[in-house]
């Protein structure tokens, strides 16, 4: 049985990456056709409910405790290719989140990295060792030991959050996203991938939805959703101006294409900040999730605003029926 005294509240689930070994390689994290339907079955298809009656039951307090919506982060083909098909046969209509920079020809970073890291080592712990090995030599081995010992106590809190996460993988974003940063980071990556030999020219434009597809899951009834423009890893710690255009630019571009309101958001990485929700509240977003299903911070409740409603993580419901 799904619902249980720790999930008994209306919420979302949050998808990422599916997998059919063919077009799209199975990775860390990624999930199956087969997986998804019986995720679905577990759920329920009667709790299960369509993404624009979810934000609607939202603004006039109709949802209930059992209330479940499905959403899909990060703009990916193989959610496309792989999940809608699915959806389609259990007449699921979802909220796709969908970041905007890679429909201006910018490449995707973040999936090159993740398929680089997916194809080019045996598993994801000869990655980290590869990686951390580099990084110790460019910063220094002392340096990096002390900086992760100085963030203890935030790593465990990490764990107990995200209990999906392998400790490697928590130290592995605690160095990308609070040692590094995006740029020093970009530059790790691209030394590793120089080392493999990977062509970057031959993955632009591999994992990405674009507009023919974003439209094409507006048209069937799916909600596109906002999720910035371009994914920064810690967006709670921009400044109040770039978090605005961000956003702005991410709204007028998936507006551009679909002709129609954007109204939801989901937080890229779980990162936001007070002067977020005030930048979402001014552009007229209803509805937005971010991606733990507990209190964080100065939260009084786990739906605490608007925009912070609950979401599980798949990869937790998939441990419970497999």
């Amino acid at each position: 049985m799904y619902f249980n005294r720790k999930n008994s509240f209306y919420h979302g689930v949050m998808f990422h990456h599916f997998h059919d070994n063919k077009k799209h390689l199975k990775s860390q994290g990624s999930i199956n056709k087969a997986t998804l339907e019986k995720l679905i079955n577990y759920i329920g298809r009667k709790n299960i409910i369509d993404a624009a009656d979810f934000l609607k039951r939202f603004r006039t307090n109709k949802l209930k405790k059992n209330h479940v919506c499905l959403t899909f982060d990060d703009s990916l083909k193989c959610q496309f290719d792989i999940a809608k098909p699915i959806l389609d046969k259990f007449n699921i209509k979802a909220f796709f989140f969908v970041y905007t920079a890679c429909l201006k020809g910018e490449p995707n970073y973040i999936e090159i990295f993740r398929y680089f890291r997916s194809t080019f080592y045996k598993n994801i712990n000869f990655f980290y060792k590869d990686f951390f090995s580099h990084i110790k030599k460019k910063y220094n081995k002392i340096k990096i030991e002390n900086f992760l010992d100085k963030h203890h106590n935030e790593r465990s809190e990490w764990k107990k959050k995200f209990t999906y996460y392998s400790y490697q993988d928590i130290n592995f974003r605690f160095i990308r996203d609070k040692f590094l940063g995006e740029k020093k980071y970009k530059i790790i990556m691209l030394d590793l991938i120089k080392k493999k030999g990977l062509n970057l020219n031959s993955l632009k434009n591999k994992f990405t939805l674009n507009k023919r597809e974003i439209l094409s899951l507006h048209n069937s009834g799916h909600l596109i959703g906002l999720h910035t423009h371009t994914h920064p890893f810690q967006f709670n710690n921009l400044k109040y101006l770039d978090q605005r255009k961000e956003y702005l630019t991410n709204k007028k571009i998936l507006e551009k294409i679909l002709k129609t309101k954007i109204l939801s958001v989901a937080h890229p990485c779980g990162s936001y900040n007070k002067d977020t929700l005030k930048i979402l509240n001014s552009i007229g977003v209803q509805l937005g999730f971010k991606q733990i299903m507990t209190k964080d911070g100065s939260m009084k409740k786990i739906n605490n605003s608007k925009f912070e409603i609950a979401r599980e993580d798949h990869s937790k419901i998939v441990k419970k029926i497999k």
